[in-house]
């Protein structure tokens, strides 16, 4: 995450974290709060690291550790979908590209895909009801 050595900030907001100290004291109120406000069930991790830091004063280590990880959406729905251009490419008639060759392909065609979605150019699949 650092291209050198870590900020010696990162260790002592790791330890304030851990033992619930000075930033971090009361991190379960505010966590209390923020879902008694919240009419929706799930709420955002990240806006509790939003709500920790300091408004005008650059991010804490720790705090732009949190966001980037939580920034992180787990599924597995781009995977799926390069697997099923991988499968669309290789076929009976193409299995001697290279794994180079394919992966060029599929990229361009992701990329493509990409600049068509971004343009409006793709027309948008109806929602189940």
């Amino acid at each position: 995450f650092y291209s050198s050595d870590a900020p010696l900030d990162l260790y002592t907001d790791l330890e304030d974290y851990l033992s619930g100290s000075r930033d971090f004291a009361n991190i379960d109120i505010y966590k209390v709060v923020l879902l008694s406000c919240t009419e929706k069930e799930v709420f955002d991790p990240i806006d509790i690291w939003a709500g920790l830091s300091h408004p005008g004063s650059p991010l804490r280590p720790l705090h732009s550790i949190a966001q980037h990880l939580l920034s992180i959406c787990p599924n597995s729905a781009s995977c799926e979908c390069l697997f099923s251009v991988f499968g669309a490419i290789l076929m009976k008639w193409r299995n001697r590209l290279s794994t180079e060759t394919l992966t060029l392909i599929a990229e361009l065609k992701m990329y493509v895909h990409e600049e068509h979605t971004q343009n409006n150019v793709i027309k948008k699949r109806l929602k189940r009801r």
